[in-house]
């Protein structure tokens, strides 16, 4: 998998070298479509620092304000006159700053969205593609994309799968695959469903686990290996 963000092209084979722009002290991904994940966390940065800003001017005002209050209650009359000017400052400057603060808060949204259409929708898509009945990817897709979610990882933003209770799982793309080529309650949209199923060695299912590791089956023998040892025994096989 390409890297959004590398500090040096050394990083990446040759053929991939031209895909990268310098970017600062570092060199990003140019692919057209990919939405700027450093925008992203300078907008919510920049969101975290304009309420910091309107919480201290709020403040300052409030101050201000209580002291005038304390002015009227003395009798200084002269103090309601401040009393009007400060409330409509006061109320001026938080205007600005919602507005502001919203303009941000849509930004932050517009990105994470796409977001989830690169790294939920797309992988969604393409793994319904990948295993379903030509015509059956509508069917699948809500099921995998509930499956899936997108969380920032070590300044990364990439796509997890979730267990069947909503919880980040350390399951892979590939064996979210195979788990759903496997339920018996989606073989009718299943592409090779069909197909006499046993374990992954020529479908008898008496191979030796030992001998087997996981990168090297295809989502099929996945798929008929957990339907007969179960996802637990998959899970336990070398990667």
């Amino acid at each position: 998998m390409l890297k959004l963000k590398i500090k040096s092209l050394d990083e990446v084979d040759e053929s991939q070298q031209s895909l990268y722009e310098k970017d600062g002290d570092e060199f990003s991904l140019q692919v057209e479509g990919l939405p700027d994940v450093g925008a992203l966390k300078r907008a919510k940065d920049h969101e975290v620092e304009l309420r910091k800003a309107t919480n201290e001017k709020l403040s300052e005002l409030t101050a201000k304000y209580q002291k005038l209050e304390a002015k009227i209650s003395e009798g200084e009359d002269a103090g309601n006159r401040e009393k009007g000017d400060v409330g409509a400052l006061e109320k001026s400057w938080q205007d600005k700053f919602q507005k502001q603060e919203d303009a941000h808060t849509a930004k932050v949204k517009g990105l994470e969205s796409n977001l989830q259409a690169i790294l939920v929708d797309n992988k969604a898509l393409e793994m319904a593609g990948s295993i379903s009945v030509k015509g059956s990817e509508s069917v699948l897709m809500p099921h995998i994309k509930s499956r899936l979610a997108v969380e920032e990882r070590d300044g990364k933003f990439v796509t997890v799968v979730k267990d069947v209770n909503g919880n980040s799982s350390a399951s892979t793309l590939e064996e979210l695959q195979a788990e759903i080529s496997s339920n018996a309650s989606f073989a009718p949209i299943i592409a090779g469903s069909q197909a006499n199923g046993g374990g992954a060695n020529g479908g008898n299912g008496t191979g030796s686990s030992a001998s087997l590791k996981r990168s090297g089956m295809s989502a099929k023998d996945k798929g008929d290996y957990i339907s007969v040892h179960g996802q637990d025994k998959f899970l336990q096989l070398p990667r």
